[in-house]
């Protein structure tokens, strides 16, 4: 390859990379108009909480979509008494995944209800220990659940440890999710 033809080269790389830019730019902007449109579909109450969060200033996942899908998975599974175990506190009402759950549990019109959310301690206790004792919490209850979602893999580990020791079966008795993809792999008994 003489002098020319690598120029030539360089300068078609440069054109590919000018319209990946654009591109992304483009896909970027369609995806902020996409989520300003869910933003004003929200009700005033989760507006609220979403704005008082948003004060963070913070790079983070969208978890009110996040436990949307998580729901609407587990649901399209078979389950209906899906169970949350929140590690923060019931009172931290900025939490986007515990107002994503109530508003799912609504929206999917869960027979559960309300019944199977476990709030943590206020503010913010999502360790091992805490997913560990809000699952006794959930067994304690003597309610029927199916699935699991926990604030993050920790507590979601720790949760499955309690399950098992109570003799569940994890995925053939009850089903366990966790947010904030972390990377473990884990064998469960």
């Amino acid at each position: 390859m003489d002098a020319v033809d690598s120029f030539i080269m360089h300068q078609n790389q440069k054109k590919d990379l000018k319209r990946q830019r654009e591109i992304s730019a483009k896909a970027y902007r369609a995806e902020q108009a996409k989520a300003d449109e869910r933003f004003e579909a929200l009700p005033l109450k989760e507006k609220a909480a979403y704005l008082t969060y948003r004060r963070i200033a913070s790079i983070e996942n969208d978890h009110l979509e996040a436990m949307r899908d998580a729901m609407e998975y587990l649901f399209g599974l078979g389950h209906r008494h899906i169970a949350y175990l929140n590690g923060l506190g019931k009172e931290m009402s900025n939490d986007l995944r515990y107002v994503g759950y109530k508003k799912m549990v609504e929206n999917l019109k869960l027979p559960c209800g309300y019944d199977l959310l476990i709030n943590g301690k206020y503010p913010y206790a999502t360790g091992v220990t805490e997913g560990y004792e809000e699952a006794k919490k959930l067994m304690q209850l003597g309610k029927k659940f199916t699935a699991v979602i926990c604030t993050n893999y920790m507590m979601a580990f720790s949760a499955m440890k309690a399950l098992q020791e109570n003799g569940l079966r994890i995925p053939q008795d009850v089903s366990v999710m966790g947010f904030d993809g972390i990377e473990k792999q884990i064998e469960t008994d």
